[in-house]
């Protein structure tokens, strides 16, 4: 027969175990989805943003034709599909900078040079599509962020620009 202090202390080890049990389960639960969803989810929080980004992400420039192009027919579905071009923001970013267009892509031209930090603070901060040289095809999609990474026929592919047909 177990003693009162017993029960109590074997009760408490049952609590503390179920408690564990559905901080994992809530955790878990939270954060699959946080990280990835669906391409629908994300497509409706990119529609409905009063601004956008898509950044483009290189290492050397003889990648750069292969997501240039991507990154244009992107820009062009999404526009012609009622987007205003001057509520997209376009990063073209390296290791260390950023160049981009202060108004948008829709306004006049007017190109500057940052940190690359700064350029993806921005882009992390409203729904964005980030295409990335990569050797590996693979994509990601949360909430509000979409990752493409691909090689040369990826890119030149470009299936991302698809979807948003």
């Amino acid at each position: 027969m177990l003693k009162k202090t017993d029960k109590n202390a074997m009760l408490g080890y049952i609590a503390a175990i179920a408690a564990i049990a559905i901080i994992v389960f809530l955790i878990y639960f939270v954060l699959a989805n946080y990280l990835t969803t669906s391409f629908s989810t994300f497509k409706g929080n990119f529609d409905s943003a009063p601004r956008v980004a898509i950044a483009l992400t290189y290492t050397n420039v003889t990648q750069l034709p292969y997501l240039t192009d991507c990154l244009t027919e992107t820009s062009y579905m999404i526009a012609s599909h009622g987007r205003k071009a001057t509520t997209m923001d376009v990063f073209v970013l390296n290791a260390t900078t950023c160049t981009y267009s202060i108004t948008g892509i829709g306004g006049q031209a007017n190109i500057t040079t940052t940190s690359a930090s700064k350029c993806l603070a921005v882009a992390r901060s409203e729904p964005s599509i980030f295409l990335n040289y990569s050797s590996t095809n693979s994509t990601i999609i949360t909430p509000y962020h979409m990752y493409v990474y691909g090689n040369a026929a990826y890119m030149e592919a470009c299936g991302v620009a698809s979807e948003f047909s």
